[in-house]
């Protein structure tokens, strides 16, 4: 941040440079407006006044400077920018770049140099003898140029005389800069593209996970359904040329919904997600099957519809469910979850539901949205309403009622990540429960009970997962949205699925987003759980 009064200083590292050259030193500084009106910042080099950057309003300044050969120094350089345009100038850093002629000596073992084409260059600073230098002024036709290597004081050199044409653009390494794969693996060739007899369900799954969940692809085929277990690498490898990416489990399915005679209509999606793909936070490899992220109007989250929303509308094709799973142990254990709740068949206790709802305010009528949905449910059904503004010991009595035993829960109010409102639930309630097998559905109309997080597990998450029963299957948002559409996307799913259809939870769910028109809604909404599972 640069302000009146408090110059900014940057250190710029110098390495190998030959003040001897009949080439100066250049200078760009790129500074991004921080407040409207004129803002002017004066740019010096190890005290060399290089002149004054100028510019107004919320616009991007760029100052070019040349400086000259004596100012620069080996080593630390130091750059001071100073505001100079009073109390309301601020701005800030958008970058620096510094441009300067280079001894022909590596850093670190490394060098990228220009040399006319036919000229004689020896390069030095190598820390070995085992030197490469390559050609790539055409990226497309790289080229080996030989050279001969020798030592000297400063450890080793290699002379070369690069062929062709023009100013050759030249890479001069040692072995110490040439790098290893980690591992390498051979693809498994894989032809999910072609046109095939196809399948209704697909498990995209982890290779982790593979195996863990294959009692449950037995218990589906069992029902009927034609299940292909796919390896989400294979589906990077035929896709994406082995690259992991979400575009590659897209344009598989798309293919599938092409060219398959028995389309998919379920899609399992076996492994947890993140909102760090690439592990740039260094929280670990936790993103075993990636979602895809979306640009809503507060943030950028997860979105597993995208995978078969092919015409862009927010609404999927398909029925997407996510087990969020880390460990083959967490898979074996919902696996069991979901394969004892269809084995549990129209128990007592499925015929019961639990809604909650949280406290109004100004804005938001979360009572009216609770009494709207108990309106539609079937009166056979023993519901149980938990008011937040009028039952003082409302957390105590949702977890005894889930303990006791429910089919369905849906609760409507605020909430976060790990939440619903203020602590009227929350994870720690969620991992204690102690339901066992009577695992409810959960419908979450609130914010970010879905959040696919790196630090920690949402109440979604919690819920599935819980050790002493928990949920069957979680509906949960990775975003912020509004209560409005919420309530209306609600009370359809609540429609379809005792309509007496026979829809599976993720058919269900999918078809209840077509009620809203609210993009962010539909697109936010992830089903954690088996999307063929069907509500007892």
């Amino acid at each position: 941040m640069l302000a009146s009064g408090d110059p900014v200083t940057q250190p710029l590292t110098v390495t190998n440079y030959n003040p001897a050259s009949a080439e100066m030193p250049s200078l760009v500084v790129t500074l991004q407006g921080g407040s409207t009106g004129p803002h002017s910042v004066a740019v010096e080099l190890n005290g060399y006044p290089a002149g004054t950057v100028t510019w107004s309003d919320l616009n991007e300044g760029v100052g070019k400077f040349a400086i000259p050969n004596s100012t620069l120094i080996t080593g630390q350089n130091n750059l001071t920018l100073t505001v100079t345009g009073g109390e309301e100038d601020v701005s800030v850093v958008d970058n620096v770049q510094l441009t300067y002629p280079h001894t022909y000596t590596a850093d670190s073992d490394y060098l990228k140099f220009t040399i006319p084409g036919g000229d004689l260059a020896t390069i030095g600073g190598f820390g070995n003898s085992f030197i490469s230098v390559v050609d790539v002024t055409n990226p497309l036709a790289v080229t080996a140029v030989p050279g001969t290597v020798t030592t000297s004081a400063s450890g080793y050199t290699i002379s070369i005389v690069p062929q062709g044409a023009g100013t050759r653009t030249l890479l001069a390494l040692s072995s110490d800069q040439v790098g290893m794969p980690v591992s390498v693996v051979a693809n498994k060739p894989s032809s999910w593209y072609k046109a095939q007899a196809g399948y209704d369900m697909v498990v995209i799954a982890n290779s982790a996970f593979i195996s863990s969940v294959g009692p449950l692809v037995t218990w589906r085929q069992g029902q009927g359904h034609k299940v292909a277990v796919i390896d989400v690498q294979q589906l990077y490898d035929e896709f994406n040329w082995g690259e992991k990416t979400p575009y590659a489990l897209k344009n598989f399915l798309s293919a599938a919904n092409s060219a398959w005679t028995t389309k998919p209509q379920f899609v399992l999606l076996a492994g947890d997600a993140t909102f760090d793909p690439k592990n740039y936070l260094e929280q670990g490899n936790d993103d075993f099957v990636p979602t895809y992220l979306v640009d809503t109007q507060l943030l950028e989250t997860a979105s597993d519809d995208w995978f078969s929303d092919f015409n862009l509308t927010g609404l999927p094709q398909m029925a997407i469910g996510r087990l969020p799973i880390r460990t083959a142990v967490d898979c074996t254990t919902l696996v069991n979850k979901i394969i004892a709740y269809d084995q549990s068949g129209s128990s007592s206790w499925t015929q019961s539901a639990l809604l909650v709802a949280d406290n109004n305010d100004s804005s938001d009528n979360f009572v009216g949205a609770i009494q709207a949905l108990q309106a539609l449910l079937p009166t056979s059904l023993n519901t149980t309403t938990i008011l937040a503004d009028t039952d003082s010991n409302a957390e105590a009595d949702i977890i005894s009622d889930i303990n006791s035993g429910q089919g369905l829960v849906d609760y409507a109010g605020h909430g976060s990540e790990q939440i619903w409102s203020n602590s009227l639930f929350d994870n720690s309630a969620a991992l204690g429960l102690t339901n066992g097998s009577m695992t409810p559905v959960v419908i979450s109309m609130t914010c970010l009970n879905g959040y696919l997080d790196v630090w920690e597990d949402s109440l979604a998450k919690a819920l599935i997962k819980a050790p002493g029963g928990g949920a069957v299957a979680v509906w949960a948002s990775s975003a912020l949205t509004n209560v409005g559409p919420q309530a209306t996307m609600d009370q359809a799913l609540i429609k379809l699925l005792y309509s007496g259809q026979s829809l599976t939870l993720g058919q269900a769910a999918a078809a209840a987003k077509a009620a809203v028109t609210d993009m962010d809604v539909r697109r936010t909404w992830i089903l954690f759980g088996d999307p063929a599972t069907k509500l007892q």
